[in-house]
């Protein structure tokens, strides 16, 4: 990211252990809101995957009571 300009490094002291700061370049600050809007995207789309495995449940334990009501056939 540093090479294509959208990190600044920079380096403090000159042994063990040295201090190393990241920042955002100015062409990296218009990245924001893109992955800002990608975050809310897969917020929804995990809500929706919430919703949709509650309602799988849902029908699986539907399913699994009628299967359990049902007649015997001989056993």
């Amino acid at each position: 990211m540093i090479r294509f300009g959208i990190l600044q490094r920079t380096g403090f002291g000159e042994k063990p252990p040295v201090e190393v700061e990241y920042r955002l370049t100015n062409l990296g600050n218009r990245f924001v809101a893109i992955i800002d809007q990608v975050r809310r995207l897969q917020e929804d789309v995990d809500r929706l995957a919430v919703l949709t495995g509650a309602e799988i449940e849902q029908s699986g334990r539907s399913s699994a009571k009628r299967h359990r009501s049902a007649p015997s056939r001989g056993r």
